[in-house]
């Protein structure tokens, strides 16, 4: 593959990342960004990104690298590598599109 061909083959995954999330990425509360420097791997979607910070989205980067992405977060984790397994097990429970929290159950992605 040419570097012409690769450089359209990327365009379009990114048009196709920018359209499917772009709705949510504009009118989400908080961005967060694991281990992504999505400012140079997809700029068009980074761009929606910026469009949700705009209209008040909190970002939150998790990172052990400052990138130029991390430059836009409103808080930065610069934590050490690998040690952002434990800060996942810590987190809550993401929430359903219904707004009510999903309680971990025995058996589904728990330890009991």
């Amino acid at each position: 593959m040419t570097g012409r061909e690769s450089d359209r083959v990327n365009r379009s995954t990114q048009a196709s990342m920018s359209g499917a999330l772009s709705v949510f990425a504009e009118e989400t509360d908080l961005i967060l960004l694991w281990g992504s420097n999505a400012r140079e791997t997809h700029p068009m979607f980074f761009h929606r990104l910026l469009k949700g910070v705009r209209n008040g989205a909190r970002m939150i980067a998790v990172d052990p690298r400052r990138t130029c992405s991390t430059e836009w977060a409103d808080l930065w984790l610069g934590l050490e590598v690998g040690s952002d397994i434990a800060l996942a097990t810590a987190l809550p429970p993401p929430a359903s599109s219904g707004g009510e929290i999903v309680r971990p159950t025995p058996g589904r992605g728990t330890l009991h």
